[in-house]
C-alpha cells in the first residue's frame, strides 16, 4: 500500500525500532549470561545506551501516520504471537526460552 517513498520510510522505522530492541537487550544477555563471549563487546553497555539515545532521536522524527502504521503493525504481530504461542501450548510444543 502506499507509494514507494512512504513502503521506504515505514522500513526504515521497522529496522529502527529492531535496532532498540537489539540494544536495548544486549544488557540484559551480559547479566544473564555473563560467561558467554557472543555477548561482550568492549564498553558495551556504553554502546548500547548511545544505540538507544540515537534511535529515540531518530524516533522523534517520526510523523503521525508513520506512528499509527507501526503501532497497528506491533498491535497485529503481539496479537499474532499470542495467538501462535497459546495454541503452540495446547499442543505441548511451547518451549522456554526461544
Amino acid at each position: 500500500m502506499g507509494n514507494f517513498k512512504w513502503n521506504v520510510i515505514i522500513s526504515t522505522v521497522a529496522r529502527l525500532f529492531v535496532y532498540g530492541v537489539v540494544c536495548a537487550s544486549l544488557p540484559v544477555l551480559r547479566r544473564k549470561r555473563p560467561n558467554a563471549s557472543a555477548y561482550r563487546i568492549p564498553g558495551g553497555d556504553f554502546v548500547a545506551a548511545l544505540g538507544m539515545i540515537f534511535m529515540l532521536a531518530l524516533m522523534s522524527r517520526m510523523r503521525r501516520g508513520e506512528w499509527i502504521v507501526i503501532l497497528v503493525t506491533m498491535g497485529i504481530a503481539l496479537v499474532n504471537w499470542l495467538w501462535a504461542r497459546r495454541r503452540d501450548s495446547h499442543r505441548g510444543n511451547f518451549h522456554e526460552g526461544m
